[in-house]
């Protein structure tokens, strides 16, 4: 938070976000039966996070398949990774599909640090994972 003077000297406080932060959103479409969550901003432990991982969980109540677009995700931590670890463990337990698609840079390093990337289904791109729906990669 803030502390900015107000016209009066006293101090004011605003909750005005840093430029340096970059907010997780979250936006989602539904193509050919599949949702397709578009992702941006960083993946990192905190409330958004959560917020993302519940929206993945109420999606799982609705369709079967669901599509992660990670291209706009410029950074993942540990916490963050447990949420992909969540959400994937989550999609199994109902019988739910959760696929990856466009990961890159630092996001598949680390994904490929931690041998994710071999237990997660990740596609190239999002027309690739829509064509391997009810596909085993």
């Amino acid at each position: 938070m803030l502390s900015r003077r107000n016209a009066a000297g006293g101090r004011t406080n605003s909750s005005a976000p840093s430029k340096a932060k970059q907010d997780l959103t979250t936006t989602v479409r539904v193509e050919q039966e599949v949702a397709v969550v578009e992702v941006s901003g960083r993946i990192i432990g905190g409330e958004e996070a959560s917020l993302l991982r519940e929206r993945i969980k109420w999606l799982m109540h609705s369709t079967t398949n669901v599509i992660l677009n990670l291209s706009g995700i410029t950074f993942i931590d540990s916490a963050g990774l447990g949420v992909l670890v969540s959400m994937w463990t989550s999609s199994k337990s109902v019988g739910r599909v959760l696929k990856f698609a466009s990961v890159r840079g630092k996001v598949k390093q680390v994904l490929d640090t931690t041998r994710l990337s071999g237990i997660f289904e990740i596609y190239d791109d999002v027309d690739q994972a829509i064509k391997n729906v009810g596909k085993k990669k």
